[in-house]
């Protein structure tokens, strides 16, 4: 089942076991070849590894739609040309703002800046974007489970709390 191939991956990846997380997703794009977010892993598993000339050069490898330009987004915002990531920011919130509150804050959790990324979960909680009730898993805003507000939003998300 490539879907249980994605979900091991991605169980993988947030816990740091990244070649094993890189097989599963070869799995997955065995399974599924054409499917149009299935490239999306391997930039994310870049991002992860923090190689952005990787994750740059796979985002632009791949076809026209949401998924690019998520993935385009996301690769610029661990990159070295500050400019770049801060246009591409720009032009995401702009498009996903609304639609993915959870989706901009993961952005400025690229960027690390815990600050912004913290408003736009609450924002995400608040419109009920689905991505709002998961920062556990996601190997980004995991990486904040130390900081007191993260404490704080799952408490407000009524998800588990930090102990």
């Amino acid at each position: 089942s490539a879907t249980a191939y994605a979900q091991l991956a991605r169980l993988l990846q947030l816990t740091g076991q990244l070649d094993e997380a890189q097989a599963a997703f070869d799995k997955v794009r065995e399974l599924l070849p054409d499917a149009p977010g299935v490239q999306a892993n391997f930039v994310w598993l870049a991002i992860t590894r923090g190689d952005a000339e990787t994750a740059m050069r796979s985002a632009q490898a791949m076809p026209p739609g949401k998924f690019r330009d998520d993935s385009l987004a996301a690769a610029a915002q661990i990159g070295t040309d500050r400019a770049a990531a801060d246009t591409a920011l720009r032009d995401y919130i702009d498009k996903q703002g609304e639609a993915n509150p959870s989706g901009v804050a993961e952005m400025y959790a690229l960027r690390s800046e815990p600050g912004p990324m913290f408003d736009w979960l609450k924002h995400a909680l608040a419109a009920d974007d689905p991505g709002a009730k998961w920062p556990w898993e996601d190997p980004y805003f995991i990486r904040y489970r130390n900081d007191p507000r993260f404490a704080e939003y799952c408490k407000q998300a009524g998800i588990v709390t930090p102990a």
